[in-house]
């Protein structure tokens, strides 16, 4: 594709551009139209200034970029010969990201936002041509509801616009073509929109950072006290002479403090403080849990545990893609076989994580359960007790 077709084709996904009315450092839109849902990037620098925090959402989107997808027939469970450009771009999304990349953004994402917005490329009048797929940053999208009525009494979305702002414009994106997920969808002014759960962890993520900077303090100026060096028969304060005057203000200096400007004797004390007596580390633990817990990310798998046995965190690792990555991966496959119509076609897509090394003792059990389940049934129909389709049957429930 030349670059004049290429720019009219990537014109052609954009229905139209609205320009804001700008005063100031802040933009107004048409009536109807909200700025920046999200507050800013608040959610992103939590992101960026808390290690925990960073870890535990890296953890949850290496592990959904981990499956499978494959498409495959309803009926025989094998590869299906479906659309080319679809199987495509699900193995290429795109022409910056490579599948586990892109998985792992849209995760991180969804985590951060609470929403999760993915974007079919096609050319204009051509639906089931695609050029891509692309995962777009919520802190950029505005969902406008335009109804009259109550939005669960509409029977299609015709009411629901998306809009991407940047560089000051606010761009209309083609609904059709948009996949949103959401977490939390609580608040009752936005009907589409989740809400971050790191809103609700706003407390613990404050006191990790408040943890931190009381660290940095112990850490470069040592709390102490001056009190006075000695006393003469009757009481009075010594004076300092000059030598040792100086070698206490060089020893102030290397604690990071200004020197003292005074003839009396006197001597610094450092206190015993330090981040574990102020129970810091403690405080961190227990906050980390909570992010922990709301993420679905068992505390085992953080690399500063101590003790964790490999049986143990191998059993944390499979209680954390049993309970929370699967569960989520199985909404993102629904959505995307909702967006493509599969239930009119012969093929869906599927997510399979068996491939992963946490799986492979329930997949050895599966092959001798099996094994064994044909062997029975395989007797049960030679001697005449069950019938070819009761055999199939029995087959389908285990899945073959």
């Amino acid at each position: 594709m030349g670059v004049t077709s290429e720019a009219s084709f990537f014109k052609s996904i954009f229905q139209r551009t609205i320009t804001p009315r700008q005063e100031g450092n802040s933009y107004f839109y048409p009536v109807g139209m909200e700025s920046n849902p999200f507050g800013g990037n608040s959610y992103l620098k939590d992101f960026q200034e808390i290690p925990e925090l960073n870890a535990i959402l890296n953890i949850r989107s290496r592990a959904m970029s981990s499956w499978q997808l494959s498409i495959q027939s309803k009926t025989t469970g094998a590869d299906a010969a479906a659309n080319e450009s679809l199987v495509r771009i699900l193995r290429s999304p795109n022409w910056f990201q490579g599948q586990g990349e892109f998985w792992k953004q849209s995760s991180l994402f969804r985590d951060l936002y609470g929403n999760e917005y993915l974007y079919f490329l096609k050319p204009l009048g051509m639906a089931s041509t695609y050029k891509g797929l692309f995962t777009i940053n919520p802190a950029n999208v505005i969902v406008k509801y335009n109804s009259t009525t109550l939005p669960f009494q509409e029977s299609t979305n015709e009411f629901v616009q998306y809009f991407y702002e940047i560089n000051g414009k606010v761009i209309e994106l083609e609904k059709e073509n948009i996949i949103h997920l959401n977490d939390n969808r609580v608040d009752p002014k936005k009907f589409l929109e989740g809400t971050s759960k790191i809103q609700a962890l706003q407390a613990p993520i404050q006191n990790i950072r408040e943890a931190y900077r009381k660290r940095n303090i112990i850490l470069k100026m040592p709390i102490g006290i001056l009190s006075s060096g000695g006393s003469d028969a009757i009481g009075q304060t010594i004076p300092m002479n000059p030598k040792d005057k100086q070698n206490a203000q060089n020893a102030l200096r290397n604690h990071g403090v200004l020197p003292i400007l005074t003839n009396l004797d006197v001597q610094y004390n450092a206190m015993n403080v330090n981040a574990s007596s102020m129970g810091l580390f403690e405080e961190v633990k227990e906050d980390v849990g909570r992010i922990c817990d709301s993420f679905g990310v068992p505390y085992e798998l953080l690399a500063n545990q101590k003790g964790t046995t490999f049986t143990n965190l191998k059993e944390a690792k499979k209680q954390m893609y049993e309970e929370s990555i699967i569960p989520d991966a199985q909404e993102k496959v629904d959505a995307l076989n909702l967006q493509l119509g599969t239930d009119k076609k012969s093929w869906h897509i599927v997510a399979d994580f068996s491939h992963l090394p946490i799986f492979a003792e329930d997949q050895k059990q599966r092959a001798i359960s099996l094994k064994q389940m044909v062997e029975a049934l395989s007797k049960s129909l030679a001697d005449g007790a069950i019938t070819i389709q009761q055999y199939q049957n029995e087959l389908l429930k285990f899945g073959i």
